[in-house]
């Protein structure tokens, strides 16, 4: 099966392609929007489409790589497509493994290489937990507050085996895009949650972490609600997430969240 390069005639194909699967492309969806096609800001996309329009691989700049691959015979085609040396994969599970397998990737050594269970909720149809006075949940307003969730980001990029980033300039970013907050326990920082992409009325919650003398104790399934319940007061619908653990999983089912596909999560050393 071929697969062509996309140009903006394509643009609207694509647009159905991963709006009609958003829950596993949200994030080759929110980067087109945001840098369209063949840019060269590290997120920007250069995308290959099938002739029919039903599958994609997109490489970003950076070289992360996003396959919508339903079928399978377009997996060698994609494969050639692969840069020499990609930063990683992100994408359906199963869609990721068959990929890397048919690139002879599948043994090149990883930072991180997880297939992560998949949620999903309706906001319009959740109601949120009851507020507590010993919790706020808030911007990074001041310095203090921006040193804090620089010292959150750093530590969660070690602990979750992330590719590293310039900790201070992602954090600068998530600022700027009022995409972040910090869980404040009496006035004082105790954990980091954001949204890594929206897409019209859908988030994808990340970045989810709680000071560790803070952990088990309920607070980052508080945080997480309060995020929604901030972003469904703006207008949003669906959120996503994906659980890199099964604490994690559990806390996101005592939100609400449903299981959903699997997402496949593999960074390269």
């Amino acid at each position: 099966m071929r697969l062509r390069p996309a140009t903006q005639v394509d643009l609207p194909a694509l647009e159905t392609l991963l709006a009609t699967r958003l829950q596993t492309s949200i994030f080759p969806l929110a980067n087109l929007r945001a840098h369209g096609l063949d840019g060269t800001a590290p997120r920007a996309l250069r995308i290959h489409i099938t002739d029919a329009a039903d599958g994609m691989v997109a490489v970003s700049t950076e070289g992360m790589v996003f396959p919508q691959l339903p079928d399978p015979a377009s997996l060698p085609a994609a494969a050639m497509l692969l840069p020499n040396r990609p930063m990683g994969l992100i994408g359906p599970a199963g869609q990721v493994r068959a990929l890397l397998r048919a690139a002879g990737l599948d043994a090149r050594p990883t930072a991180h290489d997880a297939d992560e269970p998949g949620f999903a909720l309706d906001l319009t149809r959740w109601t949120p937990p009851a507020p507590r006075a010993d919790l706020a949940l808030v911007r990074a307003d001041t310095p203090q507050q921006v040193a804090a969730m620089v010292a959150m980001r750093r530590a969660y990029e070690v602990e979750t085996g992330v590719t590293p980033t310039d900790v201070e300039s992602t954090v600068a970013g998530y600022v700027r895009a009022d995409s972040h907050r910090l869980l404040l326990l009496e006035g004082a920082p105790v954990g980091m949650t954001g949204f890594n992409a929206v897409v019209d009325d859908a988030v994808q919650v990340g970045g989810v972490h709680i000071l560790p003398p803070y952990r088990n104790r309920g607070l980052a399934r508080r945080m997480v609600a309060l995020h929604l319940a901030q972003a469904r007061s703006a207008g949003a619908a669906r959120a996503f997430l994906f659980a890199a653990s099964e604490s994690a999983a559990r806390a996101y089912t005592a939100i609400g969240f449903r299981p959903a596909d699997p997402i496949a999560l593999v960074f390269f050393a």
